[in-house]
């Protein structure tokens, strides 16, 4: 778990101590928008994707159908789940994972900081 020692919850004074990380790639930023609202996951350690393919009975036709699956992993805990069916896609995000922290916040108020943030490379 990446400790901030912030008392307050000034997003903007977490994510300027957060720029230093960002810099070495010591941590990685994802972003999740929904309405006006964004959520920051700030991960830990590197990522990598293993693929699954597996079998699943199709609740309508109660045919077996093949589902895909894609796992993105954060130091071999999952962080999000994709899985591909025949016709949609879900996403599942996974909020236990150690080695992450959740900020949520105004779109407005954090877009300029994210921005200065992400490295460009």
């Amino acid at each position: 778990m990446i400790n901030l020692n912030i008392k307050s919850r000034n997003i903007k004074s977490i994510l300027n101590q957060l720029r230093p990380l960002f810099e070495c790639g010591y941590i990685r930023m994802y972003s999740v928008k929904k309405n006006l609202t964004i959520l920051i996951i700030i991960a830990k350690g590197e990522y990598n994707v293993k693929y699954f393919k597996i079998k699943r009975s199709d609740r309508l036709s109660g045919l077996m159908i093949d589902v895909i699956e894609a796992g993105i992993f954060i130091n071999d805990h999952i962080l999000f789940s994709i899985k591909w069916f025949n016709t949609y896609y879900t996403i599942e995000f996974n909020k236990k994972n150690p080695y992450i922290n959740i900020i949520v916040g105004e779109i407005d108020d954090l877009k300029e900081i994210i921005e200065g943030l992400i490295c460009t490379e």
